[in-house]
């Protein structure tokens, strides 16, 4: 799972071994990003078959991960969701934790800066993604594990029902692109809240706020389907 792979990628970074994913979580944000085959035969294939594929890691402080940083609710959905009711119903078991939380969720001001942007958000959600998937979702048209940028965005403003409506148009726009959603794009992100909150790094709690976001371009190599079209390792297109 998402999580699994934040602890593996923080090792292999920068090193010369390759890692071959097997969808195996509940949402598999990572094998989604990299485009692999959610069936377990397919992805043990592209083990087999596939091609290397460099690509970035974010790092937040001294940690490396692949997908997703959240502060907010997120935090808190991912320590309550029961490791059974994920088993038993998979992705919606977070939404259904979430919407538990957020009727007790209370909103905070967060302070986020890149280069010479400083954007003062009052939201639930906070979201710095170098993946191009959340919650099982394409983030944006344009977001990609090796464009060597990391892309900022909230879910709603400081109202409960903003929350809910941004989350759903987040789900039925999938390939607008970050210019058209208002997201912010950078290489590195400093995030402050008016109160300390946790950091939620790929589903796993790893701290609280402040923190400092960067992209490590190129940091992980990876195993990843031949294009459509391409010839594959023994000189076969795939179908």
């Amino acid at each position: 799972g998402d999580g699994t792979v934040s602890h593996v990628v923080h090792h292999l970074a920068h090193s010369p071994t390759v890692l071959g994913y097997l969808p195996l979580g509940t949402t598999n944000n990572f094998g989604r990003s990299l485009g692999l085959p959610l069936k377990l035969s397919g992805a043990v294939d592209v083990i087999n078959q596939g091609r290397v594929a460099d690509i970035d890691l974010g790092r937040v402080d001294d940690r490396y991960f692949a997908n997703l940083v959240s502060i907010g609710i997120s935090g808190e959905v991912a320590g309550r969701t029961p490791h059974q009711l994920k088993r038993r119903i998979g992705r919606p078991a977070y939404a259904l934790t979430g919407a538990r939380t957020l009727v007790r969720h209370q909103p905070f001001t967060a302070e986020v800066r890149s280069g010479t942007t400083t954007w003062r958000v009052r939201t639930h959600q906070l979201n710095v993604a170098n993946g191009s998937m959340h919650a099982g979702t394409a983030i944006s048209a344009d977001a990609s594990l090796d464009d060597g940028l990391l892309m900022a965005y909230t879910l709603g403003g400081r109202s409960r029902f903003s929350t809910v409506r941004a989350t759903v148009r987040q789900v039925l726009t999938p390939r607008h692109p970050s210019e058209h959603k208002g997201f912010l794009l950078g290489g590195d992100f400093t995030v402050s809240t008016d109160r300390p909150l946790p950091v939620d790094v790929d589903g796993e709690i790893v701290g609280t706020t402040p923190i400092e976001i960067q992209v490590v371009p190129r940091a992980l190599h990876v195993m990843v389907p031949w294009p459509p079209g391409a010839p594959g390792p023994n000189g076969a297109t795939p179908g």
